[in-house]
């Protein structure tokens, strides 16, 4: 987007303005995150429904920081550095070099951390005053085990897995990224077709030492592999297939061939159902507060309505 159409108004709130610059970025972060791809790759309706929800986000975002509760939570100049420097790491692992040195680029980097700490704080403010008794956590953890598939506390055992693996240098970019992504998305159908997951390991699996095995990657303990893949191994019926995994060196589909798996005790994950429970608890009261303040606002957004409202 060119920086002509970035300083267009988008909306106000209570007076202030957004820009369109604002909402270009934001589907672009909710297109990685909620799709996994670049917002050129989602079909019309996808886009159109990314759109409100980046809208209704910015939106949002604006009224929490021109709000009281934010002006008592305002970053430290040691959190604002430390968040930069952290999303510059990111940024330069991705490949970005060219712009992290972009003056202008590193301005809006800078508003985009501040805004987030500001959220981060004001959410930390309703997270402070969250209430969970040992009931709470006994029954959360009781109807976890009773629910259908498999508990989310199984964490001791073993898995028996195969694997599909596609290599990302670190400096791919996010286009190179989607379509790997895409690729093991398309290899997923084709085995729910038909097709065998050895048969395609064989054939695009970039992971030596298990290509040539069909991707059987055999028995193996948390800790053993990434554990991002391990938790993501837990969840799926044996015989089944993982979501697409992503990894520090790529991307990854898994089938469960075999499960030795234990659920742990309830005193093992008391202090995690806990911590749950308060966040859970701190969000949706954050959620009404917000839905409060946007009920009171003079909130305008340009363009068409139907696509924005």
């Amino acid at each position: 987007m060119s920086s002509k159409v970035d300083n267009q108004p988008l909306a106000t709130v209570n007076g202030h303005i957004i820009y369109a610059g604002s909402l270009s970025r934001e589907i672009e972060q909710l297109a990685a995150t909620v799709h996994g791809v670049s917002f050129e790759n989602l079909v019309p309706s996808q886009r159109a429904e990314l759109k409100k929800n980046a809208i209704t986000k910015l939106v949002r975002e604006e009224l929490v920081l021109e709000s009281k509760l934010a002006v008592s939570v305002q970053p430290t100049e040691d959190e604002l550095k430390a968040g930069i420097d952290e999303a510059q790491l990111g940024i330069l692992v991705q490949g970005g070099d060219d712009i992290v040195d972009d003056e202008g680029f590193q301005k809006r980097l800078g508003e985009s951390v501040r805004r987030e700490l500001i959220i981060h704080h004001v959410i930390g403010l309703f997270l402070a005053e969250a209430e969970v008794s040992d009931d709470d956590v006994a029954r959360f953890y009781q109807a976890q085990n009773q629910a259908p598939g498999l508990s989310r506390f199984v964490r001791d055992g073993r898995l028996d897995l195969a694997e599909i693996f596609l290599e990302a240098e670190k400096t791919l970019c996010p286009a190179g990224r989607s379509a790997l992504i895409l690729a093991l998305r398309s290899f997923k159908e084709r085995i729910e077709d038909g097709e065998t997951f050895a048969d395609l390991a064989r054939k695009h699996s970039e992971r030596a030492g298990t290509r040539e095995s069909g991707g059987r990657i055999g028995w193996v303990r948390r800790g053993e592999i990434n554990d991002a893949a391990f938790d993501a191994a837990c969840a799926p019926d044996e015989n089944s297939l993982t979501d697409v995994v992503p990894t520090p060196s790529g991307y990854l589909l898994m089938q469960v061939i075999d499960k030795d798996l234990s659920v742990l005790p309830l005193d093992e994950v008391r202090d995690e159902i806990r911590r749950e429970l308060r966040d859970a608890q701190a969000r949706a009261a954050f959620r009404e507060w917000v839905s409060q303040l946007m009920a009171k606002a003079d909130i305008r957004v340009g363009g068409d309505p139907s696509t924005w409202k």
